[in-house]
């Protein structure tokens, strides 16, 4: 699959990973299998953002194990200072959800785990509405929720608005069904809010709770750290969002990351050079 003899990079961004596959499964099953008898992807390179995903690649196509790199994406350190946020208030967690409005983000089940949590929490939506069903049952869930749960939608954001819109929260809550990276996740960490992210994602935790990685499956524990957030106190709070920089701070700065990216188009050109 080449174009006037220009190399094709195809990243899948998290397209393979088990949990994007089961959402529309058996259009996705059946394309996959047309591809693979067409030899649609035959000729093209692949960027895979970490070993998992390159496993994901290969169970798709089997063929493909020369032609893939593995190379975490590239992030900016630009602007990482935390964002002035109103103080913290004990009893209530401030949830953030920044992301599209579709099943794979999976707001729907964010929503379903605030059932269970017993303190109070105002979760503020941000993000295009990609399917109207989904957001409907989305909304048919947040009606339910008992009267210490407030819900907000507040549309879409500019990207300029972005990291203001994290430091408003205590929390950026992202029960993702997938990511081969996140970006968004990068975003939260730069703007000074610490994330609570599913598993189906790369990001690892660490001590400071600055990340916060479980299974989609837990939710009594999504549950529980979600009221512990409630309980912090302001001088709690502003520890983690440092912690939160400090981590996007490591991560952007990674020598190894950006060499890893350069030798992957290195290697491209000189391949297409040769032939």
């Amino acid at each position: 699959m080449r174009g006037f003899g220009i190399p094709i990079l195809l990243a899948p961004r998290g397209e393979f990973s088990k949990g994007a596959l089961l959402l529309k499964s058996m259009k996705k099953r059946w394309f996959l299998k047309f591809a693979r008898h067409l030899g649609l992807y035959q000729a093209i390179w692949w960027h895979a953002s970490t070993e998992d995903e390159k496993i994901d690649i290969l169970k798709q196509f089997p063929d493909a194990g020369s032609r893939i790199f593995t190379a975490e994406d590239p992030v900016a350190l630009t602007d990482v200072t935390p964002r002035v946020a109103s103080p913290k208030s004990r009893g209530l967690a401030r949830l953030i959800f920044v992301s599209r409005i579709s099943p794979k983000k999976n707001l729907e089940g964010l929503l379903e785990i605030l059932q269970s949590v017993e303190n109070r929490v105002k979760l503020t939506i941000y993000g295009p509405i990609e399917d109207e069903d989904y957001w409907q049952l989305c909304m048919d869930r947040a009606s339910d929720l008992p009267s210490h749960i407030e819900v907000v939608y507040e549309g879409e954001l500019a990207p300029e608005a972005v990291s203001d819109a994290f430091a408003s929260g205590d929390l950026f809550a992202f029960p993702t069904h997938g990511e081969n990276f996140g970006h968004v996740i990068f975003e939260a960490l730069r703007a000074g809010t610490p994330v609570l992210v599913s598993s189906e994602t790369p990001w690892q935790p660490d001590e400071t709770s600055a990340v916060v990685r479980l299974s989609l499956t837990a939710t009594d524990a999504w549950r529980d750290h979600i009221d512990s957030v409630s309980q912090l106190t302001e001088v709690e709070q502003q520890n983690r969002r440092i912690d939160a920089i400090r981590y996007a701070e490591r991560h952007a700065t990674s020598k190894k990351t950006r060499g890893d990216n350069l030798r992957m188009f290195k290697e491209i050109a000189y391949s297409t050079q040769r032939k």
